[in-house]
């Protein structure tokens, strides 16, 4: 497991380098990983010697080609074999443009972005942009990060706060543009998704308009090759929030939350069987914020024996840590504009 989420991190630094190299390749690179920004350099640096490599080889009498490519491919043996795992060295990858293939089959990744606020229809004009520069152009650049990033093998789970349509029929424009965008989409439900109805209506919806690519995370659990995708929205950590709804019982909400988490777990267990796959979990809310945690939802995580959780929800603070731990559990932080619109990797 480990080594295959090495495999996938160099998958993407590849990507988001390009064999362009440049200030740009870097800066997006190094974004798209956060703090662990040695892996994003170590990928650029295997584009650009691979990009310079097969430059010698078509500019070279073949004498020279030989020893220029013998000497580079020993550094790259001897760097993935410090700095990655020894297999990875042995891999063979051909890259070709946006896609890269190991022994001739496609890779498929696992991503996530939460909040990503969509207003594609006129009538609901709510363009996420009055909230500051963060926000400017924030769909373009969305839609154009993850056509770079996200091919058609992949999957990206996007735990809430998805569109700010009011009704089902107002959100058809968002959803449709969610679909026509690259790889598989997992929907989770989020505090401002007024849209969210029952999954009967989402399926008839679907079928009417010819949505094929989204599926919802609702009192369920999703595969996604060697991982199960787990999880709920989550509610407020106390009832004393000033941003909860006046009306909403806080008792009342986190009980179901908690329900509908261990519904979604247990299905989880029963879908990995005898196997060893990791169960993911992916929430709107975060069971742990600033100190505080919401007790019955990380019981139930511990209980479960889960590792890592995403979650969205938390805006405007985009100098804390992107991965905290809190009782054994890897907590990251996935709001679209904390990652700049660019989903992350999970696996």
């Amino acid at each position: 497991m480990r080594d295959g989420k090495r495999n996938a991190r160099l998958r993407e630094g590849l990507i988001l380098a390009g064999l362009k190299g440049g200030t740009r390749g870097v800066r997006r690179a190094v974004c798209r990983f956060g703090t662990d920004a040695d892996a994003a350099c170590i990928a650029l640096a295997f584009a650009v010697v691979v990009s310079a490599v097969l430059h010698i080889a078509d500019n070279t009498a073949n004498e020279l080609r030989a020893i220029a490519l013998t000497f580079c491919f020993l550094l790259l043996f001897v760097q993935f074999i410090f700095l990655f795992s020894a297999d990875i060295c042995l891999q063979s990858y051909f890259v070709h443009r946006n896609q890269i293939y190991t022994e001739g089959e496609k890779i498929m990744s696992l991503f996530a972005i939460a909040d990503l606020h969509l207003s594609t229809l006129d009538k609901t004009d709510k363009s996420m942009e009055v909230f500051g520069e963060r926000w400017r152009s924030y769909m373009s650049r969305l839609e154009n990060n993850w056509r770079h990033l996200i091919d058609e093998n992949d999957t990206v789970v996007i735990p809430g706060d998805i569109s700010w349509a009011l009704s089902l029929d107002e959100a058809v424009s968002d959803l449709k543009f969610i679909d026509s965008l690259p790889g598989r989409k997992i929907l989770g439900k989020g505090n401002h998704d007024f849209w969210w109805t029952s999954m009967k209506k989402h399926g008839e919806l679907f079928s009417r308009e010819g949505i094929s690519t989204i599926s919802f995370l609702y009192n369920s659990a999703i595969e996604v090759e060697d991982i199960i995708v787990a999880g709920t929205r989550g509610w407020y950590h106390d009832d004393d929030c000033r941003n909860m709804p006046e009306s909403a019982d806080f008792d009342k909400l986190t009980r179901r939350e908690a329900l509908r988490l261990e519904a979604s777990l247990r299905e989880a267990v029963r879908l990995r069987g005898e196997s060893c796959r990791e169960i993911v979990v992916f929430m709107h809310f975060p069971p742990f914020w600033n100190g505080k945690e919401s007790e019955s939802l990380m019981d139930i995580l511990i209980k479960y024996g889960i590792r890592r959780v995403y979650f969205g929800h938390i805006h405007g603070n985009y100098t804390v840590p992107g991965v905290i731990t809190h009782k054994g559990i890897e907590l990251s932080l996935i709001s679209a504009d904390y990652l700049g619109f660019v989903p992350k990797i999970v696996k």
